[in-house]
């Protein structure tokens, strides 16, 4: 019984954040803010891996499409440049890889936003969407898969050695 770890991501887009700190009733959210989180999810869209010296299958590839361009100090922040990164996010979210016949574990990226829904004219953009908007990012470009055993495993188990505990039985 054999286990892999994947390497990061490739293309893995940069995740340099404008103003790494967002100040509530400080900061101003800014265009650029919701460029930065679109340009590194519209990047990490389509990436891949190396796992022992296989390159895996380009993995999530989903659509990722804007509403609209948005212009400084023209156009506002809205809710739907906040629902359409969350639903970016999401889609992207415990995606999979096939390396070798084997597909690997699944990643959990955090896509609850406890923050709260965003509603058109009701509720202001906080310094809570954003970060959670940014550590969700964070963690899709830092991620890593698990590849185990020596047959077809499908354990979603992100520990390697309890993911090969799991798969045992199916090994045999």
């Amino acid at each position: 019984m054999t286990t892999w770890i994947s390497s990061l991501p490739i293309d893995n887009p940069s995740n340099t954040w404008t103003d790494t700190v967002i100040t509530g009733n400080l900061t101003t959210v800014k265009k650029r803010h919701i460029d930065e989180l679109r340009s590194f999810l519209t990047g990490v869209n389509g990436h891949y891996h190396i796992v022992d010296g296989i390159v895996t299958s380009s993995n999530p590839s989903i659509p990722v499409t804007w509403g609209d361009t948005i212009t400084a100090n023209v156009t506002a922040v809205r809710a739907s440049h906040l629902t359409e990164l969350r639903a970016a996010l999401s889609a992207l979210g415990n995606h999979t890889h096939v390396a070798g016949g084997r597909t690997s574990s699944s990643i959990a990226i955090d896509t609850s936003f406890s923050s709260g829904a965003i509603t058109a004219n009701t509720v202001e953009v906080k310094k809570a969407h954003l970060d959670e908007l940014r550590a969700a990012c964070n963690t899709l470009k830092d991620h890593v898969h698990t590849i185990c055993c020596e047959c077809e495993c499908t354990c979603t188990n992100t520990c390697p050695e309890q993911c090969c505990r799991e798969c045992l039985g199916a090994c045999d």
